[in-house]
């Protein structure tokens, strides 16, 4: 089972999301408008904050490492997008978006795709920032994911799987029963998504169903997979669970929400946190938190669950809507019953 390695506390609002370089940079961003890079020492195994950016006016929602390990690509609520170097440096903005962007994918080196709030997802040319193509007809929050054959895949609000081809829609399809929150490729499968649902659902390129997860008890942000096959999800149930063979082996919990998880090089996962920390997980005793340490976690994830019981979670925020918005449906949803 994976036990706590360490907890980086960088940032001053919730820890949206966290983007890892091959070559073991890792960056994360926040709610607080910035962006923080780590580097890691390899004498401590542990990762060191290198440096914290502000380029982006509003929320960071969303991040991808570059397919060459040589910067990363951010995107936030002020609806741009910026490529930056791996010590910082902005190199490029990529402005179009009418809202947030919350979603970001490259597997072409010459393009990337993005996902945003406005119900579109755009294909950028990686050097000249401009836009190549507008795929439309989805309703709010887009998720995307490229492929290396330059398609593409898109998910919204309106629960339908898209495949794309040259900025065409070749193939449309219902795969939750919500919105869908993120798509990732499976190896040697095809893909996976998750949703509001609850559910996690894996399927081959052509669309068909092959098997649905259900472990999460709430909304599904974020999945990724380990070296070893292994699907790796995170939930606003607090916790990251690990599925094998079509069940979840581990469950690792958190003191909060969990935006979004990734696996490291050294197949550790790391998560982004509504509690303002970026944390890492591992199965290597010589990466470990010492006893204490790992105590003093778990006496915090009881503490959390505990007080979160009868109180109002804006994380059921829906992908559109404002913490007014959540109030307004939460009394007419109380009146209803």
């Amino acid at each position: 089972t994976y036990s706590l390695s360490q907890e980086l506390e960088s940032h001053s609002g919730a820890v949206r999301t966290i983007s890892i370089t091959d070559n073991n940079i890792l960056l994360s961003g926040s709610w607080d408008t910035t962006c923080a890079i780590y580097l890691f020492d390899p004498k401590d195994h542990r990762y060191v904050l290198d440096k914290t950016l502000a380029y982006h006016s509003r929320p960071v929602y969303c991040s991808c490492a570059m397919l060459d390990s040589k910067g990363f690509f951010t995107g936030g609520d002020d609806g741009k997008i910026f490529a930056i170097d791996v010590i910082g440096n902005p190199l490029l903005m990529f402005e179009g978006h009418q809202k947030a962007v919350n979603s970001l994918s490259q597997c072409i080196p010459t393009e990337f795709a993005s996902g945003s709030w406005d119900g579109t997802c755009r294909v950028w040319d990686v050097e000249t920032g401009k836009c190549k193509h507008i795929l439309g007809d989805h309703s709010h929050a887009v998720s995307v994911l490229t492929l290396p054959n330059g398609m593409l895949i898109t998910g919204s609000q309106d629960k339908n799987i898209n495949f794309w081809n040259n900025g065409q829609k070749v193939a449309t399809f219902q795969a939750h029963g919500d919105i869908i929150r993120d798509i990732i490729p499976i190896k040697d499968v095809g893909f996976a998504t998750c949703s509001n649902d609850e559910t996690i659902r894996m399927w081959d390129m052509s669309g068909k169903l092959l098997q649905t997860l259900k472990g999460h008890n709430g909304f599904i942000y974020g999945l990724s997979q380990t070296s070893l096959g292994e699907i790796v999800s995170c939930s606003e149930d607090n916790t990251v669970k690990v599925w094998k063979n079509g069940a979840f082996t581990d469950s690792i919990s958190h003191p909060a929400t969990i935006w979004t998880v990734k696996v490291n090089c050294f197949g550790d996962i790391v998560t982004a946190c509504e509690d303002k920390s970026v944390r890492v997980f591992t199965k290597d005793p010589v990466r470990m938190a010492s006893e204490v340490q790992q105590a003093e976690y778990k006496n915090k994830c009881i503490a959390k669950s505990a007080s979160k019981l009868n109180a109002v979670s804006y994380t059921h925020l829906r992908a559109h809507e404002t913490s007014l918005h959540l109030v307004c449906r939460l009394l007419l949803e109380k009146k209803k019953t």
